[in-house]
């Protein structure tokens, strides 16, 4: 459920922005993502159903693409607020 709230988190930036400080908090939580994701990996498929396992190792590479590319739509973005500001 954690990949999941971090992948809806930013589905939901990826429309109004990412929150504030996104920039200076972009890569110590992409760090715990990756923790998550690479712990998820080493779960035994012995204690949890394979259908569930395997949703969760998905959601949590998901979610670390979504967030990498955050960085790039965010960066975009600045630089035409910077632009548009600069010409008024």
């Amino acid at each position: 459920m954690c990949g999941e709230a971090y992948k809806q988190s930013a589905l939901i930036a990826k429309e109004i922005g990412a929150f504030k400080g996104f920039a200076v908090n972009r890569e110590p939580m992409l760090s715990v993502m990756t923790k998550h994701s690479l712990f998820a990996d080493k779960i035994s498929d012995n204690y949890v159903p394979n259908e569930l396992l395997s949703a969760s190792r998905e959601v949590w590479k998901d979610a670390i693409v979504m967030v990498k590319s955050m960085a790039t739509v965010m960066g975009r973005r600045q630089c035409s607020l910077r632009q548009e500001q600069s010409a008024s």
